[in-house]
């Protein structure tokens, strides 16, 4: 009898992020049903905690690394520090890869998040000791175009040959991204025809059930009116997110719309997220959360919601954790036109396009999706839920199954 092969999921994310621990939680499931690969997760300590109260499928291994986002920064020396110890704790929690390709039987690896740098030393340090192991590195394309503080020189001389390497010589590639975008990706990077055979695109993942609570319940359980239009700004407040466009595109709006602002400040102080909403008028009109929501807050925040705001402006941008996982609580959303994410959108017809750092375009679509018929929400929501099947994450382990394929018989040649 043929022994069921062994995947060995790597997701740092996943105890440090909201987005990552449920695609980690969802990809393990995924994995399960689909009975051709054993998954085992390894992250940071916490995860157990972050989605308690859902099922876990699979062996997960926490390392003793913790990755709670306490930290922020309001600076650039502050960003520096915050990204060296980031750095620090990947690569901590990436010699647990060592020691598990040690201990048990492992026919893949696969990284589903990461910093690029500490994955490239780990396949460097792993990929000759264990010459019959694939190797599979998943990310947005665009990531790499720019470092986090926007260095173009940290890009070029540091990030994209490692990126460019691991392309070349690790065993496949997934990128969560649109074609163009990856013919971007392969441009830049000079990626040969021969490794661009091997990348697999694939999207996020979403529930293809509906993950609403009564919004009524979600509303008392935040101390919302019932009543009021609620805009819902999700994750990580970071500069290129623009909380501060989805501040204004609310002041800008009529004022039976609500802001629900949800998630860890990031590049700003709490101080200034608050400075923000007080300048903005709509302290009366505003539910902060400006802290980690575990599984059972988000679902809440969620449902609580009547549209998502995705104000990214970067051009580079190629993918959006909450809007992935909006279309798992049918909700719509208004996003920057910017990267790939208008792609996505029109695609899907999941929400409408805004002009990216644009709050007056935003608060114009706030005033368009405020007085939408319950029919033509019906019609949005529909849709939404057609675009959650397609993007289910039992399809988006499909495209990671075909990526670990490639990788292991790569493997077997290159060796």
């Amino acid at each position: 009898m043929n022994r069921k092969k062994t995947v060995l999921l790597v997701s740092p994310y996943a105890s440090r992020l909201g987005h990552g621990a449920f695609h980690a939680q969802r990809t393990l499931a995924a994995f399960t049903r689909a009975g051709e690969w054993c998954p085992i997760l390894l992250t940071g300590r916490g995860f157990s905690q972050r989605v308690r109260g859902e099922p876990l499928h699979g062996d997960v291994v926490e390392m003793p690394v913790d990755y709670s986002l306490v930290d922020t920064y309001g600076n650039a020396l502050e960003a520096v520090r915050w990204g060296l110890r980031r750095a620090r704790l990947e690569r901590a929690l990436l010699r647990g890869v060592d020691a598990l390709l040690k201990e048990r039987s492992i026919d893949a690896v696969l990284f589903l998040d990461g910093d690029v740098s500490a994955i490239y030393e780990c396949w460097a340090r792993n990929s000759e000791r264990w010459p019959g192991v694939g190797w599979v590195v998943a990310h947005s394309a665009t990531d790499f175009y720019l470092s986090e503080m926007s260095v173009r020189s940290l890009y070029k001389w540091w990030l994209a040959p490692r990126v460019a390497a691991l392309t070349e010589k690790a065993g496949a590639t997934i990128l969560y991204c649109t074609a163009d975008m990856r013919d971007d990706f392969c441009t830049r990077l000079h990626v040969s025809e021969q490794a661009r055979r091997r990348i697999v695109l694939s999207s996020f993942g979403s529930d293809e059930d509906d993950m609403r609570l009564p919004k009524d319940l979600a509303r008392r359980e935040l101390h919302m009116p019932t009543d009021a239009k609620v805009a819902l700004f999700f994750g990580l407040l970071r500069r290129d997110k623009r909380p501060d466009v989805a501040i204004r595109s609310v002041a800008g709006a009529p004022d039976d719309w609500w802001l629900l602002l949800a998630g860890e400040p990031y590049s700003y102080r709490r101080q200034t997220i608050e400075r923000w909403v007080e300048s903005a008028g709509i302290r009366q009109r505003t539910r902060s959360i400006l802290r980690y929501l575990d599984e059972g807050e988000v679902r809440v925040v969620f449902s609580a919601a009547d549209v998502l705001l995705v104000t990214h402006d970067r051009p580079t941008v190629s993918a959006s954790g909450p809007l992935n996982m909006a279309r798992s609580y049918r909700l719509p959303a208004i996003v920057g036109d910017t990267g790939s994410l208008g792609t996505w959108v029109r695609a899907d017809g999941v929400g409408f396009l805004a002009v990216p750092g644009d709050p007056g375009s935003f608060a114009a679509q706030l005033r368009r999706f405020g007085s939408m018929s319950a029919a033509e929400l019906a019609a949005v929501r529909q849709r939404i839920g057609e675009a959650a099947r397609r993007h289910s994450f039992d399809s988006v382990v499909a495209h990671y199954s075909r990526a670990l394929e490639i990788a292991t018989s790569f493997a077997r040649s290159y060796w």
